[in-house]
């Protein structure tokens, strides 16, 4: 229309308005789907086999790696905290702060790598890129104690290591878990001595004071006697037996 109306100068051309219903251009049914997948069938079998190629090729090529997990449950102080405030550590809320702050340093890891190597593949990394790597690898989480979900608040935490090699996985995490066993073991070892140096001294000053008050009482004693207040019911009874026979003293005298 909008040619023959060029051809022939009547008039300027109108632009053509194209009307389309929603309804028409989205499918409604199942069988519209598949005729818009038929249409665009290039693109189903062009795309399709390269993921599913990309994808097996990562399956197959990327490292795969495993998880050894060591769940620790800390048992706390026996000793009530009223008792020695200063002495008994909070170990539920501050162990996972003392594991990552000095006991799972480059310094110390580095001693575990002597024993064990886990990452034999690089031979190019020093004793210090492995310690950090493994400090990378590894993690830390509170769990409860008996479900061994993560918990944000619980007495036992989980220490997880990732390594390629499962063998290596499951001996690095249990020389991890055997690390802080034994620093724990030290640091609470040295937490009982100190407590007991206190309680002993506190005992001592105890047992001192108990001297002097016996020392006092025996003073009071040899001073006063009978005058002390352990003495008043007897002192009280030993008056009313007098005063009795003050009576019947009186009494007699009146008679004669």
């Amino acid at each position: 229309e909008q040619s023959g109306l060029h051809q022939s100068g009547l008039s300027r051309p109108r632009p053509a308005v194209l009307t389309m219903s929603s309804e028409a251009s989205q499918p409604s049914s199942i069988g519209e789907y598949f005729g818009a997948v038929r249409r665009r069938y290039m693109y189903v079998i062009t795309i399709v086999p390269i993921v599913i190629f990309i994808s097996i090729c990562a399956a197959f090529g990327i490292t795969p790696q495993y998880q050894s997990t060591a769940t620790i449950m800390l048992e706390l102080s026996s000793v009530p905290k009223d008792i020695i405030e200063t002495t008994v550590l909070s170990y539920a809320d501050q162990q996972i702060e003392i594991v990552q702050g000095r006991v799972m340093t480059v310094d110390k890891l580095q001693d575990v790598l002597k024993d064990i190597d886990p990452y034999p593949a690089h031979k190019e990394w020093t004793a210090s890129d492995k310690a950090q790597r493994l400090l990378e690898d590894t993690s830390i989480e509170r769990v409860d104690p008996v479900t061994l979900k993560p918990q944000t608040e619980s007495n036992a935490f989980s220490l997880h290591y990732n390594n390629p090699d499962p063998e290596l996985a499951a001996q690095m995490d249990r020389r991890l878990a055997h690390l802080f066993l034994t620093y724990n073991q030290k640091v609470r070892t040295e937490a009982a001595g100190e407590a007991a140096g206190f309680l002993r001294k506190q005992s001592d000053g105890i047992a001192e004071q108990m001297r002097e008050v016996d020392a006092k009482i025996a003073e009071l004693k040899r001073k006063y006697g009978d005058a002390l207040p352990e003495y008043l019911l007897r002192n009280q009874s030993s008056a009313d037996d007098a005063q009795r026979q003050i009576d019947n003293l009186q009494q007699q005298i009146l008679t004669l």
